[in-house]
């Protein structure tokens, strides 16, 4: 019989059985991934739209919340503290980042309350974002800032100091008058090609070699052990060292570029030197059991003097007179 007649026989292939050609398959491909684009963008558009709904209810700059805006951001800040157990600087800032305010502010507000149970008003209209001299961006910065930037970088690191993010920031304010978030001034930094790492200090005295002199002094040493075992000696050990009066950071803001590098201009330490002595035996710190000075205070072979020089070797700064007190 006819398999075309009736269609009890075999037939052809039916629409949609079996597997997708390869046409099919990428047809099927472009469509999901049209479908893709067009859900990723309507969750942008939404998301832009959501942002711009948040701008709009946001404090405008230059204008100071006022008590009842106050009133309900303490009342965050106490519920977290109650039912989150934050201390208050956590609560502060997870508030601040939710209300988009400045946390320091918050801290004034709840420290206020809870000392005077009064909620208070904050001038902040010209402090931060609300300044007029405030930098919000890196485009917002003149090519004068940013050669002045790097003069008192290079400046810092020949004169020892080294610079930090702040003293750049405050390096800003005294010369231009203009404020600049820290996040802000790193990201200027890093776009410069600036980087932050410990400074290399650079000493002006090349090591020596000390091996001759180590070899002697274990020579001397033996002689007096052997001495001090016979009974006719008492070895007395002798040591110095010294402590400046101020120490600069290590770390700096520097440029990879320049031949400075990341090093930082300056001896050892920074303000007067203090040169410290004594000696000891093996029976303890060495002083006069009976004798005591003019100022009735017992005579030991401790001296702490000021030296003439803050820099260098501090060995250098010892002379006969000061080493035979």
């Amino acid at each position: 019989m006819d398999s075309s007649v009736g269609g009890g026989g075999h037939g052809g292939k039916r629409l949609g059985a079996g597997r997708p050609t390869m046409q099919q398959e990428k047809i099927l491909k472009a469509e999901h991934k049209t479908a893709a684009s067009r859900a990723r963008w309507s969750a942008y558009e939404a998301r832009q739209h959501l942002i711009g709904l948040r701008s709009e209810l946001l404090n405008p700059t230059g204008r100071s919340y006022g008590l009842e805006e106050n009133k309900l951001a303490l009342l965050f800040v106490l519920d977290l503290m109650v039912e989150e157990r934050m201390n208050k600087t956590e609560a502060c800032e997870h508030v601040a980042k939710r209300l988009h305010r400045g946390h320091q502010l918050l801290y004034q507000l709840i420290n206020h309350f809870l000392e005077h149970r009064e909620i208070i008003e904050i001038d902040s209209a010209n402090r931060g974002h609300g300044s007029p001299t405030y930098v919000h961006t890196f485009y917002h910065l003149s090519a004068e800032h940013i050669s002045s930037i790097g003069v008192f970088i290079i400046t810092e690191q020949q004169e020892g100091t080294g610079s930090t993010t702040t003293s750049v920031a405050q390096h800003l304010k005294l010369t231009f008058n203009i404020d600049i978030c820290r996040n802000t001034l790193i990201y200027t930094l890093h776009r410069l090609g600036y980087q932050f790492g410990r400074g290399h200090v650079i000493s002006g005295n090349p090591l020596q070699d000390k091996r001759p002199r180590i070899r002697q002094f274990i020579i001397d040493y033996a002689n007096a052990l052997k001495a001090e075992e016979h009974g006719n000696n008492v070895i007395a050990y002798m040591d110095e060292s010294y402590v400046n009066t101020r120490h600069a950071l290590n770390g700096t803001w520097y440029d990879a570029s320049q031949p400075i590098g990341n090093k930082l201009i300056r001896g050892t330490g920074k303000g007067a030197r203090l040169i410290i002595i004594h000696a000891m035996t093996k029976y303890g710190l060495l002083h006069h059991s009976h004798e005591k000075g003019a100022a009735g205070a017992e005579q030991t072979a401790e001296l702490i003097w000021s030296a003439d020089k803050a820099n260098g070797d501090y060995h250098k700064n010892m002379d006969s007179t000061n080493f035979l007190l």
